[in-house]
């Protein structure tokens, strides 16, 4: 999915995994369930530990991880954006490595060549102000096909089917609150998607958490559960 913004990409993402919701929260309540998810004008990772996945444990139904102790060069794309270097999205000396391990990203704005009109949202989930544009970051990678991605989630399990919850980074141009639960059918069922977004303008974490009967997402900071996962291919 090329150049497509994925704000409110859950709710394409809950026709491909099937449902999703939750509850987890963090950074403190505004009202509407949206906890303090803001990075300000630069979004900035400092050392964070990045993990891969080495087995599979058969009894507990889910994916052994170890810390990832290698170099990925080039790692300098967005993902979904892999035909633009960082530089051709966003102003100023935009950096991400991630050498022996530690992830380290500092980005500024974007230019407003990327910035996108918020998609139109399902019905009962409103947003408090019009005319936002937003860039959304669900991962990075070096840009070149099927090769190595580096993503910010976890994996859970139940019979049957895997659950994905992500962490995304979003820059909106406005202040917003998107809110509300409304009720979805596809292939798997019926589930509820609840919004709880209180972005501020300038970067933001949104975290998404999935179950079996629907999903949520948020602005805070991501629960300590979802690692930065390398998935070299």
């Amino acid at each position: 999915m090329k150049n497509t913004i994925k704000l409110i990409g859950i709710i394409a993402l809950v026709a491909v995994i099937g449902f999703s919701m939750a509850a987890c929260g963090d950074g403190g309540d505004d009202g509407n369930g949206g906890g303090n998810g803001s990075l300000g004008s630069t979004l900035i990772i400092t050392n964070a530990q990045v993990y891969s996945i080495v087995g599979y444990d058969n009894e507990y139904n889910e994916y052994q991880i170890s810390e990832f102790t290698g170099t990925v060069a080039n790692l300098n794309h967005i993902y979904d954006y892999e035909e633009n270097s960082l530089n051709e999205l966003i102003d100023g000396n935009p950096t991400v490595t991630l050498v022996k391990g530690k992830l380290n990203v500092t980005l500024g704005t974007p230019k407003a060549s990327s910035l996108k009109d918020m998609p139109t949202l399902p019905p009962g989930i409103t947003a408090s102000t019009s005319g936002v544009k937003i860039f959304t970051i669900s991962g990075f990678t070096d840009g070149l096909p099927n090769v190595t991605n580096v993503f910010q989630d976890k994996y859970e399990f139940y019979e049957g089917g895997r659950l994905t919850s992500t962490v995304e980074y979003y820059y909106s141009n406005k202040d917003v609150k998107i809110s509300g639960t409304y009720t979805y059918t596809n292939s798997g069922g019926t589930g509820t998607g609840t919004f709880a977004m209180n972005i501020k303008a300038g970067w933001n974490s949104v975290f998404s958490n999935t179950t079996r009967t629907g999903y949520t997402m948020k602005t805070g900071t991501p629960p300590a559960d979802y690692k930065w996962m390398v998935y070299p291919h």
